[in-house]
């Protein structure tokens, strides 16, 4: 029993959720990388531009 219902539900989990996974992974990869890419760019402006000026 234990055997016939793991392989159901990662059937189900692989022909279900790559779509919506990929998507809001996506989106999370650039609600996150973007301020992080940001936050980064001021930091090296703040190190390496302040000394500078």
């Amino acid at each position: 029993m234990r055997t016939d219902t793991f392989p159901g539900m990662k059937r189900r989990v692989i022909l279900e959720d790559p779509t919506p996974s990929l998507s809001f992974g996506y989106l999370l990869i650039w609600s996150l990388s973007l301020p992080a890419a940001t936050l980064f760019l001021l930091w090296l402006y703040a190190g390496n531009g302040l000394p500078g000026l």
